[in-house]
């Protein structure tokens, strides 16, 4: 609510400003859903019951030529062996000698949640030539003392590797080490040896190691890591599906998509459904809408932004996060308050096992995390980053000799988080997080007169929440978070004065029932107190406007008259919500769901509407899954449409339909379609208005009135590859149109941000260890404007007015754009080096973003987009 005015200001300042400037300068992707039982969970692992020695290629015998053939072993509920898939070949008959053997092996069976479970996994075939050794003398005095002790850990990251094999070379004698990684060996007689450490998500080590008499040998081991890990146990098993379509972006592959910067956040803009934002603005237009008709989340807690100004990265550091949840429409009952899409970041759970840290420098900004315990049950991180452009561009501009006024942008933000592990699986959490982004006028004109211009522009926002899980039992699941917002907006650009503060009180809690695997039941409320305070002195408007709202013909109009307006505006808003997810005739799921929406303003009297959803997932197959969803969707208008003086009290909720069917196909073990069609119409959206309302004295305009409409229709498609051990890469397609009108006598015309068409092309390629390089390519229709075909001469105001064609009847031209990015990384015994070159636009495009008049509205130009920015960033971590 704070924000609108905020937004349409903050975009007019910097289109205006920027012409100024002559200096200014995955796994991957997949679709879940929002609520699911306990992920499946590997509880005994099979054991080798029987082992058949592969018969040795003659000729590979005869050359002394040894071999490790990798496998892919499908093992089915008693432990048989039921398939086997070479999964990197050895060549010269090992393959076929090693496959041979494996179908003769046995298992114990695996379990999973406690049952035996079919199961795959990576094995490893090591052909080895065996020469005669001698033995040590088992029977020797000392055989039961520790003749070496030590751990076996990541390079790097000094994790201890869990299972790691650790032996003494000739002599055969082996060990595992636990789950920690600590292993020890006993009974060695006193000489010279070879240590051999391995783990299947490791290069192999082999060093050597000296036993004396008496004496216990101490080492720690350190494995470099794979590129990727290939022998990662595969788990098959059925979660609950509550949505049409999620993405969700996972942390710790999506760091490298170029032309993020490295930040996972970004990587959703290039997710199907998500319009591509004009180059300075950080904000997410989801099927062809406005920025404030979808709502983003940190931990179920609305923020007001996700990024920066000027396009700088999001406001929270990547390795706090988890996960981030996209949804581009038909999303569950449990988020409220949007009639477009949801994205809601999600934070990991704090390490209490060891402390890790990272800092980062580039050309933009410096940041550092760190992460560790306190005790065996309390655990935190913190994260923190500062920009310094606003302190490099006055020099750098200066020195390059250049006289402008260019827009200069300074960031901070920082993240806090504690977690404490409580009896049972009970987990209590703190997390309090912040940005601050201001921008100031650089000045090299050497202009010291009146006229100079002056900018000073502040956004920012706090949050704390207190996040309590509490596991019932094994079927009843209680969370509750309160939480603290503020929000802030202060503008003084010349004469103009703005000073917006918001004030939030909330809490959200829910209540999980998972009686079986076919029915799982959520009752959860939000509940939201608000305290907006406005201050403000703007030109004065008619008396039909609020400041910064639209007018018909797309713009606003300012007399050079100023008027000051002050606020303060209590508010609430009660949401309780209804999920379930029920499995009926074993391949057809049914999701509905419920939303009440209460509000009630001290100057907007009461509002109440009611949400209901419908979601349906059939199955056809393993590889083939048929969904479908419908549903309401209510959006409280910002505060200003129930202003007494400038507004309509009366301004019902903003509803929304939402339609969307589709199909998911899995085409191959590690490529996907994903393709569906939507439907979305809006309705009762606010709009300026003439008419009257009440009687007598009480009669006045209503300046307001639920007029308005929307819709936007559609197809996407998603081709994704998904992340093996040196490729990931997705290619996502968008094709859509977005209308409205905000009344019922005015024609239909496209939305601000419609976009016909959208590609985008992402791939990542690791070649060999330590190197990974990758690039983006995006194609996009360019967005509407209304052409200007001349101008007239007002003599009251001396001022030349624009006279203008068909709304949104033009285009911008096609934008099209090539990022790329290569990274070296180094791998030390106690941290990782990397170095990273991200170059957006490699070939310079000249992607138009608006276009500029002259003060006659005869002669214009383009405002470019963002030209060729390369960016070198180095990075440490342990």
């Amino acid at each position: 609510m704070l924000y609108s005015i905020s937004r349409v200001l903050t975009f007019w300042l910097l289109f205006s400003l920027l012409p100024l400037s002559s200096g200014l300068a995955f796994e991957g992707v997949r679709q879940e859903e929002v609520k699911e039982p306990p992920k499946p969970k590997l509880t005994k692992p099979p054991k080798m019951l029987k082992f058949i020695e592969a018969v040795y290629p003659a000729t590979a015998l005869k050359d002394k030529t040894q071999a490790s053939v990798e496998m892919l072993i499908t093992l089915d509920n008693q432990g048989n062996v039921t398939d086997v898939k070479v999964t990197k070949p050895a060549g010269l008959g090992f393959d076929l000698a090693a496959m041979e053997a494996i179908k003769k092996f046995k298992f114990s069976p695996a379990e999973v949640d406690g049952k035996p479970s079919p199961i795959q996994i990576i094995y490893v075939y090591n052909f080895i030539i065996k020469e005669e050794v001698k033995k040590p003398d088992f029977s020797r005095p000392g055989l039961g003392t520790i003749s070496v002790k030590g751990r076996v850990r990541e390079a790097g990251t000094r994790l201890g590797i869990a299972g790691a094999a650790v032996s003494t070379g000739k002599t055969m004698v082996s060990v595992t080490a636990d789950k920690r990684g600590f292993f020890q060996i006993r009974g060695l007689a006193p000489g010279k040896y070879r240590l051999l450490a391995s783990s299947p998500e490791h290069q192999k080590l082999d060093t050597p190691i000296e036993v004396k008499e008496g004496m216990e040998t101490q080492i720690d081991l350190y494995l470099q890591p794979l590129v990727e890990n290939p022998y990662e146990t595969v788990v098959r098993g059925e979660r609950f599906k509550q949505v049409v379509t999620r993405y969700t972006v996972q942390q710790r592959q999506l760091v490298t998509v170029p032309g993020t910067f490295g930040d996972p956040i970004r990587v959703v803009q290039n997710l199907p459904g998500s319009s591509r934002a004009p180059g300075i603005l950080g904000v997410m237009l989801i099927r062809g809408s406005s920025p404030q008709d979808s709502k983003t989340f940190i931990d179920g807690v609305e923020v007001p932004l996700l990024f920066h100004f000027l396009g700088g990265p999001s406001i929270i550091n990547a390795q706090i996060l988890d996960k981030i949840d996209y949804y581009p429409g038909n999303f569950s009952a449990r988020y409220g308050n949007a009639s477009a899409g949801i994205i809601d970041v999600k934070t990991k759970n704090t390490s209490p096992e060891r402390w890790r840290g990272s800092t980062q420098i580039d050309f933009l900004h410096s940041g550092a995390y760190i992460e560790g315990p306190v005790t065996d049950k309390l655990s935190f991180a913190l994260a923190g980053r500062r920009s310094y452009i606003d302190l490099l561009l006055p020099s750098v501009l200066e020195a390059a000799g250049q006289e402008s006024l260019t827009v200069a942008p300074f960031y901070w933000d920082y993240q806090i988080k504690t977690d404490y592990s409580l009896p049972g699986d009970d987990r209590l959490s703190l997390f309090s997080f912040a940005s601050h982004d201001s921008l100031t006028v650089v000045d090299t004109t050497g202009s010291d007169t009146e006229d100079s211009f002056s900018l000073k522009t502040r956004i920012g926002f706090y949050r704390t929440y207190v996040k309590w899980l509490h596991n019932v039992s094994d079927q009843f699941i209680f969370t509750l978070q309160p939480f603290y917002a503020y929000s802030l907006f202060r503008m003084e650009l010349q004469d103009i004065n703005i000073d917006n503060n918001l004030l939030e009180w909330g809490a959200r809690s829910e209540v999980e029932w998972i009686p079986s695997k076919q029915f799982n039941l959520t009752l959860g409320m939000d509940a939201r107190y608000s305290n907006p305070k406005i201050k403000m002195k703007v030109p004065a408007f008619t008396d039909t406007k609020w400041p910064g709202t639209w007018t018909d013909r797309g713009g606003s109009n300012f007399s050079d008259e100023m008027t000051t307006i002050v606020r303060t505006i209590d508010g609430y808003l009660l949401a309780p919500y209804l999920t379930a997810t029920w499995k009926i005739l074993g391949n057809l799921q049914l999701i509905p769901g419920l939303r009440a929406n209460y509000n009630y303003y001290h100057s907007g009297g009461n509002r109440f509407c009611l949400d209901p959803r419908l979601v349906i997932r059939w199955i056809l197959g393993p590889e083939t899954v048929i969904k479908a969803g419908a549903g309401l969707y209510s959006q409280l208008p910002d505060f200003q449409y129930f202003d007494e003086q400038y507004g309509n009290p009366d301004i019902p909720f903003q509803r929304a339909e939402q339609y969307g069917l589709g199909i998911e196909q899995k085409l191959t073990s590690v490529i996907d379609l994903d393709l569906q069609a939507f439907y979305i119409y809006r309705y009762d959206i606010p709009w300026m208005s003439d008419q009257y309302r009440g009687e007598g004295e009480n009669r006045r305009r209503e300046r307001f009135a639920p007029t308005g409409q929307a819709f936007a229709f559609g197809m996407e498609a998603m081709l994704k590859h998904q992340v093996t051990r040196s490729f990931y890469g997705w290619v996502a397609y968008t094709l859509s149109q977005s209308k409205q009108k905000m009344r019922g006598d005015l024609p239909w015309r496209l939305t601000t941000f419609d976009q016909t068409h959208i590609l985008t092309v992402v791939g990542s390629w690791k070649p060999v260890a330590g190197w990974e390089m990758g690039i983006r390519f995006r194609l996009v229709s360019g967005n509407p404007d209304t052409p200007v075909t001349s101008s007239t001469f007002d003599a009251d105001t001396q001022n030349y007015k624009q006279l203008t064609g068909g709304i949104s009847s033009i285009r911008n031209p096609l934008f099209n754009q090539l990022d790329f990015r290569i990274e070296k990384s180094w791998t030390f015994q106690y941290w990782v080096l990397s170095l990273y070159l991200d170059i957006q636009n490699v070939y310079n495009a000249e992607n138009q973003e608006a276009t500029r008049w002259d003060y006659r509205f005869k002669y214009s130009g383009a405002v470019p987009g963002l030209p060729i920015l390369p960016t070198l960033g180095i990075k440490g971590s342990f």
